[in-house]
């Protein structure tokens, strides 16, 4: 009768959230939930209405199940320091996020891996833009100088990082410019050009392209070269290695089982394919030459 009740209690203690279902350092259990995090692009809401139907097309082909972790738009970081801190924690061993991003979480521990990275519009890289509003008068980086700037989030890799590298090559410092902000997202990053608040933005393709015609519409000054496309990353502390490779192999058939699903993400994705850290490596030693090792701190 007592080992019935302290069973029961047990059972009560875990639906409360007294008992943690992820002991420190410990792996998931297969009937446990992944918690999946998602680097806050777009706002809370968009990024559910994209990944919520991935979540249920993983819990279908593996048996486990999933819970979307989603992150604020609204401080300085737009929550991607939040999303690095919970891969690196274990609160979400599974994360989507940007190639900066991956490089932050690498920095601190070895155990983050890229698993896969998406092919868009037949590629598995994408390029970012330095966009003015159609009508400035501004027509190249130089003409920068004095202007309003905004990028999307200081660990942003086309929102910041490609950015600041071509401005180190130029000799370019950004207290020339008249402000730089950061936003907390692409979007209200373009936003804040379309409306007039700021006289350019970093922001990335897919952005440029979804405001590029919305309002006075936006023109692109400078592109950067091309990157990795954003991985889903997993900390492989966290996760037995045989639940990784039912949820690598369900990603990977994504394409031919759930089409739909996978262009809820973005309408031109294609497929998932397996990418490793290396692809990423170019992004890591330009983040070390424009910033330096203060990039790695994680401030909010």
């Amino acid at each position: 009768m007592e080992n019935k009740s302290l069973v029961m209690a047990l059972m009560v203690a875990v639906m409360l959230g007294q008992i943690s279902v992820f002991a420190p350092g410990s792996v998931a259990a297969e009937r446990e939930t992944i918690r999946f995090g998602v680097l806050p692009i777009n706002q809370p809401e968009t990024m559910a209405e994209r990944f919520d139907p991935l979540m249920a097309y993983l819990e279908k082909e593996t048996g486990y199940d999933f819970e979307l972790r989603l992150y604020p738009t609204g401080s300085k970081s737009g929550g991607y320091t939040a999303a690095v801190r919970g891969l690196l924690s274990g609160e979400t061993p599974l994360a989507y996020l940007a190639p900066v991003t991956i490089s932050q979480a690498r920095h601190h521990d070895v155990s983050i891996e890229p698993l896969v990275c998406a092919v868009r519009g037949g590629s598995a890289t994408y390029v970012g833009q330095i966009a003015v509003r159609r009508d400035s008068d501004i027509q190249n980086v130089e003409d920068l100088i004095g202007r309003r700037v905004i990028g999307s989030s200081p660990s942003s890799t086309s929102g910041n990082l490609m950015p600041s590298g071509m401005l180190v090559e130029k000799g370019i410092s950004k207290s020339q410019f008249a402000a730089m902000d950061f936003a907390g997202g692409h979007g209200k990053a373009a936003m804040a050009v379309l409306n007039g608040d700021y006289d350019a933005c970093c922001i990335n393709d897919k952005n440029f392209q979804k405001y590029k015609n919305q309002g006075k519409g936006l023109r692109a000054i400078w592109t950067h070269a091309p990157v990795p496309e954003m991985p889903i990353a997993v900390n492989t502390r966290f996760i037995k290695p045989d639940m990784l490779e039912n949820i690598t192999n369900a990603l990977l058939d994504m394409h031919t089982k759930d089409l739909e699903a996978m262009k809820a993400i973005d309408p031109k994705y294609e497929e998932w394919v397996t990418v490793k850290w290396e692809a990423y490596q170019p992004v890591k030693e330009t983040i070390d030459k424009v910033h330096g090792k203060a990039f790695y701190a994680l401030k909010d």
